[in-house]
Parts: C-alpha cells; sequence; structure tokens
C-alpha cells in the first residue's frame, strides 16, 4: 500500500451524484403517489399516510450512501491537497 496520498486517485463523484439523484427521484415519486392517493380517497387519508411515511423511509438508504460517498471522496481530496501543498513547501 502506498502511503502517499498523491499516488492515490480520488473517487469520482458519478456514484455520489446517481445515488442523491435516486433519493430524489424515488422521494418525489413516493410523496406525489401518494398525494393522489389522498386526493381519490380523502377518507382513507389515516390509512394512506403512515404508507408515504414507510415509503419515505425506504428511500433514506439511498440519501444515506450518498452523504457516506461524498464524505469519503471529501476526505481523500483534503489529504491529498495537504500532502501536496506541504511538498509544495518543500520545493
Amino acid at each position: 500500500m502506498n502511503q502517499f496520498p498523491s499516488s492515490q486517485s480520488v473517487p469520482s463523484a458519478n456514484p455520489e451524484r446517481l445515488f442523491f439523484a435516486l433519493w430524489i427521484i424515488f422521494s418525489v415519486l413516493t410523496a406525489l403517489a401518494d398525494i393522489i392517493a389522498i386526493v381519490r380517497h380523502l377518507e382513507m387519508t389515516l390509512q394512506i399516510l403512515p404508507q408515504t411515511a414507510l415509503g419515505l423511509a425506504v428511500c433514506l438508504p439511498f440519501g444515506a450512501v450518498a452523504i457516506l460517498l461524498r464524505r469519503r471522496r471529501l476526505k481523500r481530496q483534503a489529504a491529498r491537497d495537504a500532502f501536496l501543498q506541504a511538498m509544495a513547501r518543500l520545493d
């Protein structure tokens, strides 16, 4: 394993963007579907709302993965930048 951060590439932002997009799309579609269900069946609102909460809870792992991927990428970027700045000071 190489100890120098500059020799490692910083992970791509594409996977985190994908998970953020999935999180947003699934959340919006879940909310939209439940709003349509409430409008069509107003008397069943109290039965539909727990399903909405469950649907949004199912979407949360996508957001959590996106946040973890971003955190990992930014940590590696910061380590790489700090190493490069230290190397620049030595010159």
